[in-house]
């Protein structure tokens, strides 16, 4: 993730990685973040830059990297 002003921004291909690692429609994650679907397909195809709040960036670590980080403290 970059910092660009006071946004964040993720790469479009990392989010349709974890999009399918974590076998998420686009529609679950544009409700987790606030936004409409059209939003995050237009992210993914590159037709507008990602750009989230902090908020928002603690969403996605939740969403994306909890599940991991819970199963290294199981192991």
């Amino acid at each position: 993730m970059l910092k660009s002003g006071g946004n964040y921004m993720v790469n479009r291909e990392e989010l349709k990685i974890y999009l399918i690692q974590k076998k998420l429609t686009q529609s679950e994650l544009a409700q987790e973040l606030g936004v409409s679907r059209k939003t995050i397909n237009n992210w993914i195809l590159g037709k507008s830059k990602m750009r989230f709040s902090y908020e928002n960036i603690i969403k996605l670590y939740n969403i994306f990297y909890q599940d991991d980080k819970d199963e290294l403290k199981n192991n």
